[in-house]
């Protein structure tokens, strides 16, 4: 069984189809079992949209969570202790 966690851009790309997005990453997530994507992407998408900083997701901010649906993918909620593991790891990029 095949499950990936997807980050905010890597959604947002899948999304758009958006060119940034390597083949061999949207052939991954197409064939993955299991998609999660956390609800702060969400909250990322719709604030950067609102914020005029993210345009081109204007189009699909409104129904993120139905996309999300249609994608086959499950929102991972989050929790005082997802946030706080979350806010313990070392991000190299």
């Amino acid at each position: 069984m095949t499950s990936y966690l997807l980050d905010t851009h890597t959604w947002a790309w899948a999304i758009k189809y958006d060119k940034q997005l390597p083949p061999r990453v949207a052939q991954l997530i197409l064939d993955a079992d299991f998609i999660q994507v956390s609800a702060i992407s969400i909250y990322e998408i719709t604030q950067k949209v609102s914020l005029g900083k993210w345009p081109e997701m204007e189009l699909h901010s409104d129904r993120l969570s139905e996309i999300l649906s249609d994608q086959g993918g499950h929102l991972l909620p989050v929790d005082a202790a997802v946030a706080q593991v979350a806010g313990t790891l070392r991000w190299n990029h």
